[in-house]
């Protein structure tokens, strides 16, 4: 069972952020990233740019498309937070579900493994509120 807390609310654009906090890697690097003010910078900039949807490729890149919706990469130095971007009840939500890093071309076969294990996720704990 994967567990979501929303980070980020924004009523006025009706858009939302949650991250997998099931996720230990996830998370700990969510944290980490958190903890260096230059990296906090270029994460919030990445979400006020999807929000206002003015982002670009090197910020937040298409990465494919599961059953639930599409599977971004959010990207902040070399950190890459896989994110399924839905929209539900006219929010557009956007879910943090697993980490990966870009260390070279060598590990995209491990990068890809990360974006289809994205599938396996159980969407509807996404929508419940419990």
């Amino acid at each position: 069972m994967e567990f979501f807390i929303q980070i980020y609310n924004c009523d006025e654009k009706r858009f939302r952020v949650f991250i997998n906090s099931s996720n230990s890697i996830l998370f700990k690097k969510f944290n980490e990233v958190s903890r260096n003010p230059k990296t906090v910078n270029k994460f919030t900039l990445v979400i006020e740019s999807v929000k206002l949807g003015i982002s670009n490729r090197k910020q937040f890149n298409w990465e494919g498309k599961c059953e639930y919706g599409d599977i971004y990469a959010i990207k902040v130095d070399s950190h890459r937070f896989y994110s399924v971007f839905l929209n539900i009840e006219g929010y557009r939500n956007l879910y943090l579900c697993r980490y990966g890093r870009k260390q070279s071309n060598k590990n995209d076969k491990t990068l890809n493994s990360i974006i289809s294990s994205i599938n396996k996720i159980e969407i509807q704990k996404f929508f419940k509120d419990e």
